[in-house]
């Protein structure tokens, strides 16, 4: 039996197509509340028929191993080499992009996840920015 440290292969049921900036993105997902809560914090519509799809973002909330307070620091850190991005905030939420292959990866943690606030105010504008920038490319 293969062991999935990375949880590469965690199941993201909950999908949406969306057009962002013009660019056909599906979200994949395995909580509705960040289905949803993208949906608002960017103010977006599913779409139907969106042509090719360019561009596919997997987001995969986890339960939180360190209970994050109201008061820590969420501070976003970036980084980029050889193309690839990668956005971490607080302990234990990353996005990840690669603009060549069209491709974007986030783990969540549960309680980042469901406090619509911190959400809006930090995984919805960070998960905008890596797409902005991949529109460069």
């Amino acid at each position: 039996m293969i062991v999935d440290l990375l949880k590469r292969f965690t199941p993201t049921p909950i999908k949406t197509t969306v057009l962002l900036h013009g660019i056909p993105v599906r979200l994949e997902t395995n909580c509705a509340a960040i289905n949803s809560q993208l949906l608002e914090a960017l103010a977006l519509k599913p779409v139907t028929d969106s042509g090719s799809l360019c561009f596919v973002w997997k987001i995969v909330a986890e339960p939180s191993e360190f209970e994050e307070l109201e008061t820590e620091s969420l501070e976003a850190h970036t980084l980029t080499h050889l193309g690839l991005r990668l956005v971490q905030i607080g302990r234990q939420t990353f996005l990840a992009c690669d603009p060549a292959v069209r491709e974007g990866i986030s783990f969540v943690s549960a309680d980042l996840a469901n406090d619509q606030p911190r959400f809006h105010r930090h995984f919805a504008p960070a998960l905008l920015s890596l797409m902005e920038q991949a529109e460069v490319q």
